[in-house]
């Protein structure tokens, strides 16, 4: 079994954002939820990153566009999308021993997102994942983020 200087992390990145032109984009910001964990940013894009940590190799990644309402202080859910972490970074996978095989990989792609209504568990991860890309790579508009995301080693700082 693999202990936290082995496990290899995950720099998930927010670095572009397109379709949001008619909302107010100050007052958007994003939330990810991996694992057990959440994360919520305090604006829409995330150059810097996020460092998830510990995730099993199955884990999904949910990237969610939120707003804040300007008389209740509620946040609501606008946008979201998914990204499995074995499609998006195979080479986070490891060996019987629980140690990577291969851990410095980047994925940089746009995922288009669903509106909120819209239930991600109804198909399999990978399914959803792939019209996130398709509508990502679309010239139909709609709401778009470029996410990268990059498996550290373990013991490795982010590359800036």
């Amino acid at each position: 079994m693999a202990d936290a200087a082995t496990t290899p992390r995950v720099l998930l990145s927010i670095l572009k954002c397109r379709g949001f032109e008619k909302l107010d984009n100050e007052a958007l910001f994003t939330a990810i939820c991996a694992g057990f964990g959440r994360f919520e940013c305090e604006r829409l894009l995330k150059p810097s990153g996020v460092e998830l940590m510990n995730l099993p190799q199955t884990a999904n990644i949910e990237v969610g566009v939120l707003t804040k309402d300007k008389h209740t202080g509620k946040a609501e859910l606008l946008f979201h999308g998914l990204v499995p972490l074995l499609a998006a970074l195979p080479a986070f996978s490891t060996d019987a021993n629980g140690v990577p095989v291969r851990s410095s990989d980047v994925w940089e792609s746009w995922l288009g997102l669903f509106t909120a209504d819209v239930s991600l568990k109804v198909q399999s991860p990978e399914r959803v994942f792939q019209k996130c890309l398709e509508m990502g790579t679309s010239s139909a508009p709609g709401p778009r983020l470029l996410l990268k995301l990059q498996c550290l080693p373990p013991g490795a700082s982010a590359a800036p």
